[in-house]
């Protein structure tokens, strides 16, 4: 199986990164799928990456999608993850597990950073975009394991710590939209 990895460095090698995976989604789906959704997910994880982790080893794979159209996207980071983030900068809220401390931060408006480019809507847009594409979404981070699979949301306890965070993103390509091609020839007057 094919897929195409990127090594997030910093927010300037984004642009370039997006282009890369453009030419990759192009070449791996069927021209008439809108895959703007993933571009979308990719770039709010790698912002979220270049934003939150403080780590030098942060990475991301897409795989092709196989036979079915299933296709898989993982973000990994060894930063301080997004437990610690939010519980250092939420004191006041109490969260039972770290599961439940990745289901808040998954809310909208919630963020560790006061940036005016920074509203707090990026995993939420991402926990958005999956729910609309039918897809799973898991994040691991310290003990917990947050889960929305589809109308069901599991969390639970590791039984080993994870550093940083690991986000995987399972979707299927035949729930994106089809591009709309326009045939204008009927409007054209002369």
């Amino acid at each position: 199986m094919d897929k195409i990895e990127f090594s997030i460095s910093s927010e300037s090698k984004l642009v370039e990164d997006k282009i890369s995976l453009d030419r990759f989604l192009k070449q791996q789906i069927k021209n008439d799928y809108d895959f703007e959704p993933i571009i979308i997910i990719f770039s709010e994880l790698y912002m979220n990456i270049c934003h939150h982790a403080n780590s030098q080893k942060n990475s991301c794979s897409i795989f092709e999608p196989d036979t079915e159209g299933n296709m898989y996207i993982q973000f990994s980071d060894d930063g301080d993850g997004i437990v610690s983030k939010i519980k250092s900068y939420y004191t006041n809220v109490h969260f039972n597990s770290d599961a439940d401390c990745i289901e808040f931060a998954l809310k909208e408006n919630v963020t560790t950073r006061s940036l005016i480019n920074n509203k707090g809507a990026g995993l939420n847009i991402l926990k958005s975009i999956v729910e609309l594409l039918k897809g799973n979404l898991s994040i691991y981070c310290k003990f917990g394991l947050y889960e929305n699979r589809g109308e069901q949301i599991v969390k639970s306890i590791l039984d080993a710590e994870i550093k940083g965070t690991l986000i995987e993103v399972y979707l299927n390509i035949n729930n994106l939209d089809k591009k709309e091609i326009s045939d204008y020839s009927n409007d054209l007057e002369f």
